[in-house]
């Protein structure tokens, strides 16, 4: 048990993490059409959500530079699927840039389906770690465990897939949708949360 919680935890913090991301900026967007900034007053002066999203951009580019530098140095310590993950936080906070520099409809939904890429990436990434280990280790995942990840990631490939499909035309519907995926992100925020503490 002790040794899947070490080889689990990290997984399930990051899909918490990207599921916070979503909740966060979902909230803080949901109405875009109203809340755009003004322009500073002076055009020199970049506004503090422009400043705070490079900035976040940035640390999840060098976060990103960390660990390629590490596998350059240290022969490939970390395997693609400990890397994608990195790479797709990247291209939420390029998104969230661009969204937070244009405040319309079509950038927005560009950092939403940001995410749910990032979540395919991530539940992928779940599912070839517990393969990986349990071709070094068999049995450290059960079948049970293993077939759950198959499906988390079958959910997050379908998730992307009604994210594509959505009219971001239509305000009212892609409101909806926004409302829709709070929900169950708040869901599946309290499901790991309970997974993390049945590990303990």
């Amino acid at each position: 048990m002790e040794g899947m919680t070490r080889h689990r935890l990290p997984g399930l913090l990051l899909s918490m993490t990207l599921g916070t991301v979503g909740l966060v900026f979902a909230a803080s967007t949901s109405a875009f059409g109203q809340a755009a900034s003004a322009p500073p007053a002076d055009e020199t002066d970049e506004s503090l959500d422009v400043r705070y999203a490079r900035a976040s951009l940035r640390l999840a580019e060098m976060d990103l530079q960390k660990a390629v530098d590490a596998n350059k140095r240290f022969g490939r310590t970390l395997p693609p699927y400990a890397i994608e993950p990195l790479r797709a936080v990247v291209k939420i906070a390029e998104k969230q840039l661009q969204h937070v520099l244009h405040k319309d409809a079509e950038t927005l939904h560009q950092v939403h389906l940001a995410i749910a890429e990032a979540k395919v990436t991530t539940a992928e990434a779940e599912l070839e770690r517990a393969l990986a280990v349990n071709k070094q280790s068999s049995g450290l995942f059960s079948d049970t465990e293993i077939e759950r990840l198959r499906q988390a990631a079958e959910v997050a490939r379908l998730g992307l897939a009604k994210a594509r499909a959505v009219n971001i035309q239509s305000h009212a519907e892609h409101l909806q949708w926004q409302v829709e995926e709070l929900q169950k992100e708040v869901l599946q925020l309290q499901s790991r949360v309970a997974l993390l503490s049945l590990r303990k």
